[in-house]
């Protein structure tokens, strides 16, 4: 796993606040689909099967400029107006057995940073595997005299629905590890990608637990966790049922490792422990789980029956953390969602994203690029290193935060090599329907049950420009910067424009997060911490501020 960590500039020094001034946003382009037919002085259709003969993901379709599968219709229920319609259609046409629509703005209208590119969509008909739409961008600019190549020339899917993870949309980012004379090759190619889900209305992260049942009921006071892949946030509940659940202890610092977690002793026959915010996309894991009684040495979990919430696979179930060994472990399900075949996605749902309107975009800034579907930003890409991990190393890394309450994926970077930024440049847009992919990769295999046509309406495409043009950082606004004396500190560290009450975590020079309190007084109080250098992040409203301090 790899560990996030905090640059050290010099020893105790503050560091400023990166804060971002609400963007004004102003319209400067859209079609709204009124008119008769597809506007082609903003859009042109791109016919044929693409890249290798397949669009370079393995898809079955032929697109083409008929009607069939490009039009723009009045009378689409819950349309502002006009509806363009893209389907995919099964039937035999030229050389395929299925046909596409494909449109785009290239040459006609681009844009690039300081820029809200956002759409209405309505995915009627992507409800199966095999089937699938995006609304994404690819590189308009190239330097002086040289056509770039996929994917040194980058690449935005501001939207990627597929049938077979019908409850999600992905928003990715795609870029080149290296320049590479601007050639292709299968091992230059950088992603980073987050699911949004529509239940949750953020990154999807459900609570993952395991449960013991210890077979009697005993006054328990201490859990000990082994981590292979830890929670930032979990809570520990007991039980004398199974069924009525009292909290013990919660954390929003978990640090991997060992937790040895001691609480007032409580009667308990089940244990219950619940992750709630995850490090990484993967699982929580544990190798061992074990329950002591109020001054007991007998870990009463060993060998005992334990269930969870899911699992990764059939070979990491949860009897493996409390077998006593800590080499092996139970895994829960990771946080992205996984391909489903084969059965449509129902009708009804309203957390299926086939069945209603919404709108995807892009806030498009100097350093970094905001996903969002109806206004909920749930991936932030850093275009530069460090952002994420507050150290310039080379390293491409992401991390699940929570801003404004939200679950939010920060990710970086892609600005890996001199020669190209591809997310500094203007992009072109790209509306399309697909049918097929290879495995996972797009649509995936088209499923037999699988209906025709598939549907997909636009009821605008819009692109508005920011007016305010400022430092960034994630959806924050300005304030002014907290600091804090004395610096050196012993005890309490006491604070300049830091509001009361203001959630404060401590995070050391690993990235731990290693103490949270919050401010009390106008000060914290740190004296539980070792000395060394620490990182005070404290929330002050809506920014995000980070005071350095050396502790005693």
């Amino acid at each position: 796993m790899k560990k996030l960590l905090f640059l050290v500039a010099g020893l105790c020094t503050s560091l400023a606040a990166r804060s971002q001034t609400s963007p004004t946003w102003t319209q400067v382009w859209s079609d709204e689909f009124n008119g008769p037919a597809l506007d082609q002085t903003k859009w042109t259709y791109e016919t044929g099967t693409g890249v290798n003969g397949d669009f370079g993901t393995g898809q079955l379709d032929r697109a083409t400029d008929r009607p069939e599968n490009v039009a723009v219709e009045q009378g689409i229920a819950g349309a502002s107006g006009g509806a363009l319609r893209i389907t995919a259609r099964k039937e035999t046409y030229l050389d395929r057995n299925y046909t596409s629509g494909r449109i785009n703005t290239k040459d006609k209208a681009f844009w690039g940073p300081n820029h809200r590119i956002v759409a209405r969509v309505w995915p009627k008909g992507v409800r199966t595997q095999g089937q699938g739409f995006a609304f994404w961008m690819m590189g308009n600019e190239a330097p002086p005299g040289v056509q770039l190549t996929w994917p040194q020339v980058g690449e935005i899917d501001v939207m990627e629905y597929v049938g077979a993870i019908p409850a999600n949309n992905l928003g990715t980012v795609h870029y080149a590890y290296q320049y590479n004379n601007n050639q292709y090759a299968d091992w230059n190619h950088g992603s980073h990608g987050a699911y949004y889900s529509f239940a949750e209305q953020q990154l999807p992260d459900g609570p993952e637990w395991i449960r013991i049942d210890l077979g009697a009921i005993y006054s328990v006071s201490r859990v000990s966790l082994t981590w292979e892949n830890n929670s930032k946030s979990y809570l520990i509940e007991t039980s004398t049922d199974g069924t009525a659940w009292q909290p013990a202890y919660s954390t929003a610092a978990g640090k991997g490792g060992v937790d040895e977690v001691s609480f007032a002793a409580v009667n308990a026959r089940f244990v219950r422990v619940t992750g709630t915010l995850r490090v990484n996309q993967y699982g929580y894991s544990i190798y061992e789980l074990r329950v002591f009684a109020a001054g007991g040495s007998t870990n009463l979990a060993l060998n005992k029956p334990a269930t969870s919430s899911s699992v990764e696979n059939s070979t990491l179930g949860p009897a493996l953390a409390v077998d006593g060994d800590v080499k092996t472990r139970w895994s829960s399900g990771f946080r992205n969602p996984q391909y489903q075949c084969c059965a449509p996605a129902g009708s009804t749902d309203p957390n299926i994203g086939a069945n209603g309107w919404h709108t995807y975009g892009i806030d498009w800034f100097s350093d970094r690029m905001e996903f969002f579907v109806d206004g909920n930003v749930y991936h932030i890409h850093y275009f530069n290193d460090g952002r994420v991990s507050g150290q310039v190393d080379g390293k491409n890394e992401d991390g699940e935060v929570l801003i404004n309450g939200k679950k939010v994926l920060e990710s970086e970077y892609s600005n890996m090599y001199p020669e190209w930024h591809p997310f500094e440049h203007k992009m072109y847009a790209i509306l399309s329907t697909g049918v097929g992919g290879s495995n996972n990769t797009y649509g995936g295999p088209v499923a037999n049950e699988a209906m025709f046509p598939a549907d997909v309406y636009v009821d605008w495409v819009r692109v508005y420009e920011n007016q305010v043009v400022t430092a960034a950082a994630p959806s924050q606004t300005a304030a002014t910067q907290a600091t804090g004396f004395p610096n050196p500190v012993e005890t309490t560290c006491h604070l300049t424009n830091a509001a009361e009450d203001s959630p404060v975590r401590a995070v050391d020079m690993t990235g731990r997060t290693v103490l949270q309190t919050k401010v009390s007084n106008s000060a914290v109080d740190i004296s539980s911490l070792g000395s060394g250098t620490y990182m005070l992040l404290i929330q002050n409203k809506n920014t995000l501020q980070r005071l350095k301090v050396c502790k005693q």
